[in-house]
């Protein structure tokens, strides 16, 4: 079940997220600021903003707008592999989970196949 969030606050999660991920989420930011939110609700489900920027995208590259060509595409590559292999993207997006900034000195910023009780991340890979 997806909760349901303004632009606004969604925006701010994922600058949020998004200044602990490094490169990933410098791309994911280009794609941000290239897409500015058209087609995008006010308020919805998480899963409405992810549909209407992969339109947005698709639309550009189906029209073929030589343009931004190098951006579009770089942008919706970023918006499928970079937020769709963020664990900690879909835990604070998803889950509405607090931003845990700092990466686990054991894990890493890598998940673990279950919580590990000895560890602060509890296997998130991220560290409160």
């Amino acid at each position: 079940m997806s909760r349901r969030i303004t632009r606004t606050d969604l925006a701010a999660q994922i600058h949020a997220c998004c200044e602990v991920m490094g490169e990933r989420g410098t791309r994911i930011l280009a794609m941000l600021a290239l897409w500015q939110w058209q087609g995008a609700p006010e308020e919805g489900e998480v899963g409405e903003f992810c549909k209407a920027a992969t339109e947005w995208f698709r639309e550009r590259m189906r029209l073929k707008d030589v343009h931004h060509m190098k951006a579009v595409s770089d942008g919706y590559y970023a918006l499928r592999l970079d937020m769709g292999k963020s664990n900690l993207m879909a835990r604070v997006l998803y889950g509405g989970e607090a931003i845990r900034p700092h990466r686990c000195p054991v894990h890493a910023s890598w998940v673990t196949l279950g919580p590990d009780e000895a560890c602060p991340c509890d296997g998130t890979g991220w560290a409160p």
